[in-house]
């Protein structure tokens, strides 16, 4: 029996050391030295030592000074009755780093002496670093989100919060870990969250939402923002949604993955609108964005895997040439590795017409999917702008005009930064002369317009007034033209001031209306002369009369030169009678001298009337017409005397020739001022003008006189001529009488 119990004891032992060998931990029982009594197998393979080499040997020098320092405080403990447990990375010689929960427990004999204690260490590197690995990426993931200048976060399909990065904190002002278990609701606030709620309803359907929202900041600040609520799908199941706000106001895009959230920043790149792909080094494209297949017009599987380098492109340059592909941006960065920045390129686009690029490359090393990525290519569909831009070029290089941009820096340097082809035409001069040499420019124009130039130049840039400008210049082919400039200007942050404009050369305009004003002179003088005989019976008799009282006065001289008192004073009647045809003669004279030049200068109405004064009376007189002028005007205007007093004796020999017949005839000439102008009135006692015929009173060759009485030039030669005056000619309506009015600016 006592043997039985013996080698039962034995099986026992036997039993419990192969429990403690297979155990994931090391077990080992020291003594009150640290002496090892006992080790299982574990301890061979963490420190090479074989576990009968380690029985006897003291503790401390397998875990050296500073292991045995570390552990000493908690073997302390034990030995003083206390069970002792503790978590840690331990760095071990020859397993490394490890983390360890680790227990000291007291070892008692029969007496309840504790004699020794146990060392039990369990190895939980695999969970503990698992986990620590998973925290970091947690974290790193946390801090790249918070570092997107984008409000980021997810909502679950009850509207609660899930997580929600920094920048919620700048619009919301509300700490994340704050916002995270609330409701999306108390974050947005009733308005916003009404105005959202259709788009999260269509979120949690599935459906993508993308909507732009002016939004209040926590700062007071209304900004626009984009918006978009993306379906988080589990499963087949809507599970709730991400949020991605972007403030439009400054950010264009956000363009960051991270590998371990690959589908929710997969949703996140494909709500950029810009276009962008991803090639390797072979240039072959191994990721893209939704916007840049639709840009491109391609499927996924057209678009997977097709290289820069494909002749499918047919790559063109802006001129139309062809593009070779080893040149194209993408192959440059992968051959050279700089950046590409603002490249235009023309594609075969599916539809078959030409789509233009605006394409940036730049060297992005990487892996994506088991494969080196190596340029990232970004790029904007800009054939609309494109096409327009051509067109804009087409316009300016057609122009009839020159085209330029002018500048005149802070320190008074002048610089022309752009002029079309035609300044070739009109100054003689390459564009290149404009931009490197302007003061050859400014040397053509003529010497004694050069003044004028610099003091509108300066005036304009003084006040941001509009340049208009007219002179002459002088090409180097000695060729004398006229130019006529008009620009807006706009001054730039450096005190610079830059106008935008065209100039045209009217040297053929100046000459045609010089050619109109002779034209014109000569009609209004022709007017003059042909007036001058309708009424030569009247200036015959205004004459004939006095001739014929001075000749009787003449006869009687020799029969009063005994009365010297009497012979002077029929001295003194001849003297007025020859006065009074000496008027009449010089007002003649005045009327109908002739001058092919346009002469403007200041003078009252009053002025002009005296000079025609004489043929109104006679004119009047001719005709039996009683002729009243009412002047109440005493403004100077700025005008050609010849012209408007031609337009004055126009409107009166209309007045006279419409009430001639009539029994009761009177004409009427009125001047007065009106606030800023001078009004003058010309009304008769004629019939009033019929309606049906009021639109074409002022047509050319338009008349209601009988055949060979009128040419019909009078009321559009006038009209014309108060027009270029800067004023109106025209019928009055709603009055008794037959009324024409002009209306001239004072000068101030």
């Amino acid at each position: 029996m006592q043997n039985l119990l013996k080698n039962q004891h034995i099986n026992e032992k036997d039993l419990l050391t192969v429990i403690l060998d297979t155990l994931p931990a090391i077990v080992a029982l020291c003594d009150r030295d640290w002496n090892y009594l006992y080790v299982n197998q574990n301890y061979e393979s963490w420190f090479n030592v074989k576990c009968e080499d380690l029985i006897g040997k003291n503790a401390r020098i397998i875990l050296g000074e500073e292991g045995a320092n570390t552990v000493k405080p908690f073997v302390d403990k034990c030995l003083n009755g206390e069970k002792v447990s503790f978590q840690k990375e331990v760095h071990y010689k020859h397993v490394g780093l490890k983390y360890v929960k680790t227990s000291y427990i007291p070892k008692n004999d029969e007496s309840g002496n504790i004699v020794g204690f146990y060392i039990i260490t369990y190895d939980l590197s695999v969970q503990y670093f698992t986990e620590k690995k998973a925290s970091e990426q947690k974290d790193q993931i946390s801090r790249m989100l918070d570092s997107i200048p984008a409000m980021i976060g997810q909502w679950n399909k009850d509207l609660i919060n899930i997580h929600a990065n920094k920048a919620y904190s700048n619009f919301f002002g509300i700490n994340p870990d704050e916002i995270v278990g609330r409701h999306i609701k108390e974050i947005l606030g009733n308005e916003l969250f009404n105005k959202n709620f259709s788009y999260m309803e269509k979120a949690l359907k599935g459906e993508i939402q993308n909507f732009e929202r002016e939004i209040l900041t926590s700062k007071g600040e209304l900004r626009w923002v984009l918006s978009s609520y993306v379906p988080n799908i589990i499963n087949e199941h809507v599970e709730g949604f991400f949020v991605i706000v972007t403030d439009i106001n400054d950010i264009k895009m956000v363009n960051k993955s991270l590998s371990e959230q690959k589908r929710f920043y997969s949703e996140i790149l494909n709500t950029i609108h810009e276009s962008f792909v991803v090639l390797d080094n072979d240039s072959q494209i191994i990721y893209f964005n939704q916007s840049a297949q639709k840009v491109l017009g391609l499927t996924t599987d057209q678009l997977k895997g097709k290289a820069s380098k494909d002749p499918d492109w047919q790559a063109i340059r802006p001129d139309y040439s062809l593009f070779p592909a080893n040149e194209h941006p993408a192959m440059c960065t992968i051959k050279t590795g700089l950046a590409q920045k603002n490249i235009k390129m023309g594609i075969y686009s599916s539809d078959g017409n030409t789509r233009w690029l605006n394409i940036n490359t730049v060297k992005f090393e990487t892996e994506f999917e088991n494969r080196k990525t190596k340029v990232l290519v970004t790029f904007t569909d800009i054939t609309e702008k494109f096409n327009k831009d051509k067109l804009l070029q087409s316009v300016i290089e057609n122009s009839p005009s020159m085209i330029y941009q002018f500048k005149l820096a802070a320190d008074k340097v002048v610089s022309f930064p752009f002029v079309s082809k035609k300044a070739i035409e009109v100054f003689e001069m390459e564009g290149e002369v404009f931009k490197n040499k302007s003061s050859l420019v400014f040397d053509l124009i003529h010497r004694d317009d050069y003044p004028n130039l610099m003091d509108s130049i300066l005036s304009s840039a003084e006040q941001l007034t509009t340049f208009d400008w007219k002179g002459r210049l002088i090409t180097p082919s000695n060729k004398l033209k006229w130019i006529h400039a008009k620009s807006f200007p706009h001054k730039e942050h450096d005190g610079s001031v830059i106008w935008n404009g065209i100039l045209t050369d009217i040297t053929r305009d100046i000459a045609l209306q010089e050619k109109l004003n002779q034209e014109k002179a000569r009609a209004i003088h022709s007017a003059k002369l042909a007036s001058l005989g309708e009424m030569s019976a009247g200036v015959a008799h205004e004459i004939n009369n006095p001739l014929a009282i001075i000749s009787g006065i003449a006869s009687s001289l020799k029969h009063s030169l005994d009365d010297p008192q009497k012979f002077d004073k029929k001295i003194d009647t001849l003297k007025s009678f020859i006065n009074r045809i000496t008027k009449i003669v010089n007002g003649l004279k005045r009327f109908s001298r002739f001058n092919l030049e346009v002469i403007k200068t200041s003078c009252t109405i009053q002025s002009i009337l005296n000079d025609s004064l004489t043929y109104f009376e006679l004119k009047a007189s001719a005709e039996l017409v009683d002729f009243k002028i009412e002047n109440n005007s005493n403004s100077e205007i700025f005008c050609d005397r010849l012209e408007i007093e031609q337009v004055i004796i126009n409107l009166i020999n209309n007045a006279i020739d419409a009430v001639k017949d009539l029994d009761k005839k009177w004409v009427i000439l009125q001047a007065y001022d009106a606030k800023s102008e001078l009004v003058i009135r010309v009304s008769d006692s004629g019939p009033l003008i019929k309606n049906e015929i009021l639109n074409k009173i002022f047509e050319p060759f338009f008349t209601t006189k009988d055949v060979g009485k009128g040419t019909g030039l009078g009321l559009s030669i006038s009209a014309s001529i108060i027009k270029d005056h800067g004023g109106i000619l025209t019928y009055v309506k709603n009055q008794n009488t037959t009324c024409f009015e002009i209306r001239l600016p004072i000068q101030k």
